[in-house]
């Protein structure tokens, strides 16, 4: 065989492994519920499952689809959030709930009809409140700040006659440093996440093209990510005062946006630490092991219940709701099956039913 002829055949073969190893990728892509396969979605730069909001925070492309890695999947509506449409301005006797918080309130790992939201509507309506609307503004490790930007943003235009702010997982990591400016990368994963988007969507050029169209051309940056060392947080036993005085702060500057009128909650997500396994993945990753990490979630929990505490005694309709849930009902760390979903719903309307009583009575 001629040097030409076996040239030839070495770039035959070196074609013919590209192209399985494209076709085998595009199936772990259609089909995988894996961290890999999950990445080889979202490395897509054309994609825009998310769009900025504000200086640091991000939300949901409306219509964007997104597939969580256990297969479940759903789909932003055409404002941007997940649930039915609602109307704009609100129609006369609608009573109109807004939910804020990071991934539990946003659903991850259950269905659409599974979610906090979604039970909480039906519980609304057994609790005889005909016209209740539900509309979940949480999304995947949104923190205390983005909370209230999308409030300000987003919440507030839709005229709730209630707000849930539903917080403190995704605020954890930054609990290990004294202060934190609003855009630091060590606030989280909430950064983390909007970093990454940044970074995709700054591809340009015939690459943006290239990267979009072949998963071969994703793969380096998908593995470097997915091999990245991970682990524990570095922190100290307790967190940083100053850190918790932030978060409070934050908190308390999302709740004076809310007229005076309208009924607050304020709501830890219930942990799931005690019973996780040990080498479970957790979401956000754990500050030092799982028992720092419980005391740091405990300190965010008490300053959510201070602040209910010292603005309901100054007037405001302001009140800290507990969960408490058996150990089958948790999916991980944080994250609830559906029936954990239905409990935590019917909390939130059992607090909402006696704040409408007592408004009723007054």
């Amino acid at each position: 065989m001629s040097r030409a002829r076996r040239l030839g055949a070495v770039w035959l073969a070196v074609l013919a492994t590209l192209v399985a190893l494209e076709l085998a990728l595009r199936v772990v892509a259609a089909t995988g519920y894996s961290r890999f396969a999950s990445m080889l979605r979202a490395w897509d730069p054309a994609a825009d499952s998310l769009v900025p909001l504000g200086e640091s925070c991000y939300r949901q492309r409306p219509l964007a689809r997104f597939r969580f890695v256990n297969g479940r999947e759903t789909k932003a509506n055409r404002m941007g959030f997940r649930g039915p449409e609602v109307a704009v301005p609100k129609r006369d006797g609608t009573y109109r709930v807004v939910l804020l918080g990071g991934s539990t309130s946003h659903g991850a790992l259950v269905g659409d009809d599974e979610t906090i939201d979604a039970h909480l509507r039906r519980a609304l309506a057994a609790a005889g409140v005909a016209e209740a609307e539900v509309v979940n503004l949480g999304f995947d490790s949104l923190d205390a700040l983005c909370d209230g930007e999308r409030l300000r943003v987003e919440g507030l235009p839709l005229e709730p006659d209630a707000v849930i702010l539903h917080t403190g997982i995704n605020d954890v990591p930054a609990l290990r440093f004294p202060a934190l400016a609003p855009n630091d990368p060590a606030r989280g994963a909430r950064a983390a996440v909007r970093n990454g988007e940044d970074a995709r969507r700054a591809t340009r050029g015939l690459w943006r093209t290239v990267k979009h169209w072949l998963l071969l051309a994703r793969l380096p940056g998908v593995l470097r990510v997915v091999t990245a060392r991970s682990g524990p947080l570095p922190g100290p036993p307790a967190p940083e005062p100053a850190a918790l005085d932030a978060f409070e702060a934050t908190v308390r500057d999302a709740v004076e946006l809310v007229p005076p009128h309208v009924t607050v909650l304020l709501s830890t997500p219930p942990s799931g630490l005690a019973t996780l396994a040990a080498g479970a993945s957790t979401s956000p990753p754990l500050v030092v092991d799982a028992a720092t990490t419980q005391r740091y979630r405990d300190a965010l929990d008490a300053r959510l219940r201070r602040t209910a505490a010292d603005l309901a005694a100054r007037g405001r309709d302001v009140r800290y709701v507990p969960h408490a849930l058996p150990d089958d009902a948790f999916l991980d760390d944080c994250h609830l099956t559906s029936d954990g979903n239905r409990a935590v719903a019917e909390d939130f309307a059992r607090a909402l039913a006696a704040g409408n009583r007592a408004g009723a009575g007054s």
